[in-house]
C-alpha cells in the first residue's frame, strides 16, 4: 500500500504552534504598520521629509496592500498557508532591510511599499490559519486572535519604536534591524508547521483581481461592510489626528496624554475582542455600533465643550466598540466561507478594513485646511453615525442561521 505524504495527515498538523505562530504574526506584521512613526522626526530632521512627505510615506504602503488582497489575498486556500507565510515573512523582513539602509526618502517609500505587499499577501493567510489552527478546546480563540492581534500589533509597533528610538543607538536603523530578525524568525517558524493538503483550484484565476466573498454569501457580507468602514474610519481618526485634535480644541501641547489617548482607545478595543469570544456575531456587532454611537457622539460633544476627561472616556467606549464590532465581522465572515475558502474572503474584510481607514482620513485631511478641525469633526461624526445605523440595520435585517453559538 502506497504510504501517504505526512503534511497531508491533519492529525500530524501541530495545531497549538501553528495558531500560536498566526497569532504572533497577526501582531508583529500589524506592528510593521506603525513601527516607522516615531522614527519619521529624524527623517524630517536629516532629509528635511515635509509633513506631506511624511503623510505620503504613511499612505504608500495601502496600493500594494490592496492589490495583493484582491490577488493573492486568498491564494494559500489554493497552495497552503505554508509557503504564503514564508514568502509574507521574508517580505516583511526585506522591507525592515530597505528601512535600515535608508539614505533618502526613496528607501523609506521603497520600504513600505514592500511592506504592504507582504501585509496583503499574508494578513489572509494569517487570519484564516488562525481560525483554522484554533485549538480544538477553544475554537473561539481562533476569531479572537484574527480581530485582537492586529489591534495589539498597532499598539506593539509604535510602542517599541519608541522604546528601541529613546534607547538605543542608531535610532533610524537599530528598530527595522530588531524587526528583521523577528520576521526571519517566523519565516524559519513557518517553514517548520505541517498543515493537511490545501483546498486546490486554479492557481492563474487566483491572480485576476476580485473580491473573495462566495456568490451565496454576498448580501450578508455587504451588510457588514459599513461596521467595518465605521470602525476603521474610527480607529484612523485617532491614530492620524489626535494630537492635533488635542492640540486645537483641548489645547493640549506635547504628546504624552495623546499617546495615552491612543493607548486607552487600542487597549479598550483589545478587551472588546478578549471578552467577546462566546458571543454570536450578530450580538457583537449590535454591541459594537451601540458603544461606538455612544463613544464618537460623547467625542464631539466634549470636544466641543474642551472637556479632556470626556475625551478619554469617549476614546474608551470607542475601543470597546472597534474591538467587539471587528470580532463580529471576523466571525461573521468566516461563517460566510467554506472551511477551505476562509483566507479569501477574510483578506476581503481586512481590504475593506484598510479603505475605511485610508479614504476618510484623505477627505478629513482636506477638509481640514478647507474648513477648519471643528467643522470637520462635525461632519465625520455625522457620516460615522450614519454607518453606524446602516451597521445596525444590517445586523437586524440578517437570517439567524448559520451564526455560531
Amino acid at each position: 500500500m502506497r504510504r501517504r505524504p505526512a503534511h497531508s495527515d491533519a492529525a500530524a498538523i501541530p495545531s497549538r504552534s501553528a495558531f500560536t505562530l498566526c497569532l504572533c504574526g497577526l501582531i508583529f506584521i500589524m506592528a510593521g504598520v506603525t513601527l516607522p512613526t516615531p522614527v519619521y522626526v529624524f527623517y524630517e530632521t536629516q532629509w528635511g521629509m515635509s509633513a506631506t512627505d511624511v503623510t505620503l510615506a504613511y499612505a504608500s504602503y495601502i496600493a500594494p496592500l490592496a492589490l495583493a488582497l484582491l490577488t493573492v489575498g486568498g491564494i494559500s486556500d489554493i497552495i497552503g498557508r505554508r509557503p504564503v507565510l514564508m514568502a509574507s515573512f521574508g517580505l516583511a523582513a526585506l522591507g525592515m532591510a530597505s528601512f535600515a539602509v535608508a539614505t533618502d526618502p526613496g528607501y523609506v517609500f521603497a520600504a513600505r511599499l514592500v511592506h504592504g505587499l507582504a501585509l496583503g499577501g499574508g494578513l489572509g493567510a494569517l487570519a484564516s490559519g488562525a481560525v483554522d489552527w484554533a485549538p480544538a478546546a477553544h475554537p473561539t480563540w481562533g476569531s479572537v486572535a484574527a480581530s485582537a492581534g492586529p489591534t495589539f500589533g498597532l499598539a506593539v509597533g509604535g510602542l517599541a519604536s519608541g522604546l528601541i528610538v529613546d534607547t538605543l543607538p542608531a535610532p533610524t536603523r537599530t528598530v527595522y534591524i530588531v524587526f528583521a530578525v523577528i520576521y526571519v524568525a517566523l519565516a524559519i517558524w513557518a517553514m517548520a508547521i505541517r498543515e493537511p493538503a490545501p483546498a486546490g483550484g486554479d492557481l492563474r484565476r487566483s491572480f485576476i483581481p476580485r473580491l473573495g466573498v462566495p456568490h451565496t454569501a454576498r448580501t450578508a457580507f455587504l451588510w457588514l461592510i459599513p461596521a467595518t468602514l465605521v470602525i476603521a474610519s474610527t480607529g484612523g481618526q485617532f491614530n492620524a489626528m489626535a494630537p492635533v485634535i488635542m492640540r486645537t480644541m483641548l489645547h493640549v501641547h506635547g504628546s504624552a496624554l495623546a499617546g495615552a489617548v491612543l493607548a486607552v482607545l487600542h487597549v479598550s478595543s483589545a478587551i472588546g475582542a478578549l471578552t467577546g469570544g462566546r458571543r454570536r456575531p450578530r450580538t457583537l456587532i449590535l454591541m459594537g455600533m451601540a458603544a461606538l454611537g455612544i463613544g464618537v457622539t460623547s467625542i464631539l460633544i466634549t470636544l466641543l465643550a474642551a472637556w479632556t476627561p470626556g475625551y478619554i472616556v469617549g476614546a474608551a467606549l470607542s475601543g470597546y466598540g472597534v474591538g467587539t464590532t471587528f470580532l463580529g465581522c471576523v466571525k461573521g465572515a468566516a461563517e460566510l466561507a467554506p472551511a477551505g475558502r476562509r483566507s479569501a474572503i477574510l483578506a476581503t474584510v481586512n481590504l475593506t478594513n484598510f479603505v475605511g481607514l485610508t479614504i476618510p482620513l484623505v477627505v478629513a485631511g482636506i477638509a481640514v485646511a478647507l474648513s477648519g478641525v471643528a467643522a470637520t469633526l462635525v461632519g465625520y461624526t455625522v457620516a460615522q453615525l450614519i454607518l453606524i445605523g446602516l451597521a445596525i440595520l444590517g445586523q437586524l435585517r440578517r437570517p439567524r442561521r448559520g451564526e455560531a453559538a
